[in-house]
């Protein structure tokens, strides 16, 4: 999901990151979005995830890079 935000929604560029192929990235990002009943087609939602995100690695909960 943090690739997938850092590339603005781009699911092609997402998956070049990952080393997956496009079809695998929709299917996790589909995963990602039942289990944490976002939807990332919202500006609100994308926004929320983006931002929640962030201030995760800025309190060093999760280690992304």
């Amino acid at each position: 999901m943090f690739y997938y935000l850092e590339n603005q929604g781009n699911i092609q560029n997402t998956s070049q990151d990952l080393h997956i192929s496009i079809g695998a990235t929709r299917y996790r990002l589909k995963r990602i979005q039942e289990i944490s009943h976002l939807d990332l087609t919202s500006s609100k939602d994308f926004y929320e995830a983006h931002l929640a995100l962030q201030i995760l690695i800025f309190l060093d909960d999760i280690d992304i890079y």
